[in-house]
Order: structure tokens, then sequence, then C-alpha cells
């Protein structure tokens, strides 16, 4: 049975090593599909909101002069209450209108927005603990004059993430679990005669050796060890003559052994 257990166990290694890498691979895709669609989502948000600014930067008015911009900007909030902020930003990066608390570092979220600024249908990114997108105002000759600004939680894109970790996890346990008994079983039945072979080579080299070693009397011997029992006992013999030799010199005249 040790070459069944042996067999068994690499084929279970096997299963749960393809099982962490199915869920390491999962993981990382679902992150980043995650994502894509959240940024997305947000641009989709983001051109709504930004949908009154753009119609008076296009009719040359400027984008401080839209009334009712802090409603206008809570809109995107109310649809989805996860939203942290909606904000409204000039061409120099400075706040013109906002709803939301303000969370992020400037330095950090300026060098964002100038990396931003030549994609034309927006951008998102992750930033410190949010994620942010940006929607970018134009006017009639389609010019930057600033853009709109949507920051979400990013420790819910984790929880989600996690969450589907945790669930694939488990179904890929249970596979792995319903296919290593499958397994076993199969190499049970498939190896049947190879593991009689094994478990008689094993117990003749048992017994050799315990016929050997312990040089016992009487059974059944196989030729070789008959023939390694016969040199020990030659070998015994000699040590004993060899042992007996000193004791029957013992009382002769040391000067006379010379």
């Amino acid at each position: 049975m040790e070459l069944f257990w042996r067999t068994w166990f690499a084929a279970f290694s096997v299963i749960v090593s393809v099982g962490l890498m199915l869920v390491t691979l999962v993981t990382l895709e679902f992150k980043l599909d995650y994502e894509r669609l959240l940024g997305e989502r947000m641009l989709v948000i983001g051109a709504s909101a930004a949908a009154p600014f753009s119609a008076a930067a296009e009719l040359g008015l400027p984008m401080k002069s839209v009334r009712n911009a802090s409603a206008l900007l809570d809109i995107p909030r109310q649809t989805d209450p996860l939203i942290s902020g909606v904000w409204v930003l000039d061409a120099q990066y400075q706040v013109i209108h906002g709803a939301g608390p303000w969370i992020m570092d400037e330095n950090d979220v300026k060098t964002t927005l100038k990396a931003g600024d030549g994609r034309a249908n927006g951008w998102f990114t992750t930033l410190d603990s949010s994620f942010v997108a940006g929607t970018p105002i134009r006017n009639s000759n389609t010019e930057h004059v600033g853009q709109v600004i949507i920051t979400y939680p990013l420790e819910v894109s984790r929880t989600r993430v996690l969450a589907m970790v945790a669930e694939l996890s488990f179904q890929v346990l249970l596979i792995s679990v319903v296919a290593s008994l499958a397994t076993g079983l199969l190499l049970r039945v498939w190896i049947a005669r190879e593991i009689g072979n094994f478990s008689a080579v094993t117990a003749e080299l048992t017994e050799f050796e315990r016929q050997v070693w312990t040089m016992q009397p009487g059974g059944e011997k196989v030729g070789q060890a008959v023939h390694i029992q016969g040199l020990l006992g030659q070998s015994r013999a000699v040590y004993c003559d060899l042992i007996e030799e000193p004791s029957e010199h013992k009382d002769v005249d040391p000067s006379r052994r010379k």
C-alpha cells in the first residue's frame, strides 16, 4: 500500500497546486475586469454630471456661472450612495464646485490629472484609498477647460474581490477533495496488480533481511539467505577461534614468544 499512498499523494499535490494556480489567476483577472467595468461606469456617470458644465463652456460662459451646481453634482451620489464625492475642476486643477468631502492629497491629484489630460474620453485609476475617474469638459473649440472628478472607495472593490476569492476557494477546495477521492479510487483499481507485486517484493525483502541479520534457524529460506547465513556462521567461528587463542597461551613466558 505504500506505493498507492505515494502515488495518491503525488496526484493530490498536483490537484491542489492546479487549484491554487486557478484561484490566483482568476482573482487577478477578476480584479482587473472589475476595476475596468467600474471605471467605465464612473465615466458614464461623469459624462452625465459634466453635461451642464460642458453646455456652459460651449456657450462661452464660465463654469462657475452654472446654477444649482452643487445639486447637479449631488445627483450621481443619489444614484450610487457609495460614491464618495463629485467635483468640477478648471483647467488649472482648481475646484470650482463640489459635492462631498475632499479626501485626496492635492499634489497626487494634480499629478494624476495631468497624466489623464491627454485622454479624450476620460480616465480612471486608483489613488490612495479611492478609485478616481475623470471626465473632460471642453468648449466649442474642443479645448480642455476642466473636468469632472468622481471618487469611489477602494475598500468596496477589495471587499468584492475578497468575497469572490472566498467563494472560489471554497468551490476549488470542494472540487479538489472530490477529485482526490476519485483519483484515489481509480488508482486503487488501475494499479491493483502493481501494488500486489510491490507488496510481495517488499515482504520478501523484509523476510530476507530478518533471516540474514537475526540468523534465525529453521523456516523457509531463500537461496541467498542460506548462503549468506553460512558465510556469517563461518565468520563467527573464525572470530570465536581468534578470541579463544590468546587465552590458551596466556601462561607462556613472554620472552619465548619472540
